[in-house]
């Protein structure tokens, strides 16, 4: 039988929202497959421990993770894990009572995969946002996707988001061994004020680099609770620029270049003509290639 371990991590969350997220975790169907679930309180003040309700807190571990920042969360929750697979819920997701069934008739039907996740993360707007801001809104983690994909070259249309993943523990636990000995890769995801956003998409490098592959299924849906703040424009331009960002830092560090004064200055004309050439889109260009610019002039 699959053992899969529902890990998640969360820093100073929205109660309401971690406590929707863990009872959709209770309510999974296919409780024979849950081992357990854990969430990472990732230096919450106060405490999550302190304030969960007694019938919740009897029904989940806690693990404690003192340093600052998603990366260092998810090792350690991957590290507490019993589960021959880890399945990610951000503290703001709510699953289908199917979700962690899907899970397991996925990972036998598809014994090829390292990681796989939703092609159906759907928004709860707290706010409906306005029309100006559909461009935007794809980088929040919402997908409609009906069809499955899966791939093991890289195809990014078969990466799913770090929100629902599952995979292998086996690849994470040596996947976070090599990060967390690296700066510049642990710092490619959330920490603090931080919205650096790459660490899913070097989690699923990792799973590529094992010869495994990665999927989206439609029949694993979930739903992705978006607070106020969240889309206002200010936060969205941040969080284009930081993605936009993270992602060029991940790509120098698996690709090793070191690019020379002249690179850089032909890689910020190329952009400064990408973003005249973007039409309507110009502010979110605008936004993507500065993050880019950022990285490649920090790198030394």
């Amino acid at each position: 039988m699959v053992q899969i371990s529902l890990v998640c991590c969360s820093f100073n969350p929205n109660r309401d929202y971690l406590l929707r997220t863990i009872r959709s975790m209770f309510a999974q169907k296919a409780d024979s497959s849950i081992c357990e679930i854990i969430i990472v309180d990732n230096r919450s003040e106060p405490p999550i421990a302190s304030w969960l309700p007694e019938d919740v807190l009897c029904k989940v571990r806690i693990v404690v993770e003192p340093e600052a920042g998603l990366t260092p969360a998810r090792a350690a929750g991957v590290r507490e894990s019993r589960g021959e697979w880890v399945l990610f819920v951000d503290d703001d997701n709510v699953l289908d009572e199917n979700y962690v069934g899907e899970c397991e008739k996925i990972i036998v039907a598809f014994p090829q995969l390292g990681a796989f996740g939703s092609s159906k993360i759907l928004p709860e707007f707290a706010v409906q946002p306005s029309g100006d801001l559909s461009p935007f809104l794809p980088l929040l983690a919402i997908r409609d996707q009906e069809k499955s994909m899966w791939s093991n070259v890289g195809d990014h249309r078969t990466f799913p988001c770090g929100a629902g993943m599952c995979a292998r523990r086996d690849l994470m636990l040596e996947h976070f061994k090599c990060v967390l000995q690296n700066n510049r890769r642990k710092s490619l995801d959330r920490s603090g004020k931080s919205l650096a956003s790459a660490g899913d998409t070097d989690m699923l490098y990792s799973v590529i680099d094992s010869g495994l592959g990665t999927g989206v299924f439609p029949s694993l849906q979930l739903l992705h609770l978006i607070p106020e703040g969240r889309i206002q424009i200010s936060y969205l331009c941040r969080l284009t620029y930081s993605i936009s960002r993270s992602l060029t830092i991940l790509e120098q560090e698996r690709s090793g270049i070191r690019y020379s004064l002249a690179g850089k200055l032909k890689e910020t004309v190329v952009g400064l003509l990408r973003v005249l050439a973007a039409g309507t889109n110009k502010r979110m260009a605008w936004y993507s290639q500065k993050g880019r610019l950022s990285a490649l002039w920090e790198f030394k």
